[in-house]
């Protein structure tokens, strides 16, 4: 096919076959080229995009994780809260029944200035 067109062109020297076949060769490997970078461009993106929506799923559960144990944490440090000032409205009632135990009239209790304090800061 090469030599039939090169004789149409008048061209019958064996370097002009050479070039003819090297430009044939160069588009179809030119043309395979271009089909498998397209086809790995395309890959890649398909590849990125699902990486992109397990990286939105990850970070979506490391937060709902971090709400979770923060939640956890204001928990036990409420409770801890309630616990101390349970102890401390505890210690003040003890403090005023063994002030009423002191008082002989049982009428007039003289409180330490601590346990007054303490029980004007419950509202008693």
């Amino acid at each position: 096919m090469i030599g039939t067109v090169a004789k149409l062109l008048g061209l019958d020297s064996l370097i002009v076959y050479v070039i003819i076949a090297v430009l044939a060769g160069g588009g179809i490997w030119a043309w395979s080229a271009h089909r498998y970078h397209a086809g790995y461009n395309a890959g890649s993106a398909h590849e990125r995009i699902a990486w992109q929506e397990q990286r939105e799923k990850d970070l979506a559960q490391q937060a709902a994780d971090k709400r979770a144990a923060q939640a956890e944490i204001d928990r036990l440090e409420a409770e801890l809260q309630l616990e101390a000032q349970q102890r401390k409205d505890d210690q003040a009632d003890a403090d005023l029944q063994k002030a009423q135990a002191a008082s002989p009239t049982k009428k007039n209790i003289c409180l330490p200035r601590e346990v007054g304090r303490a029980m004007n800061r419950q509202g008693r």
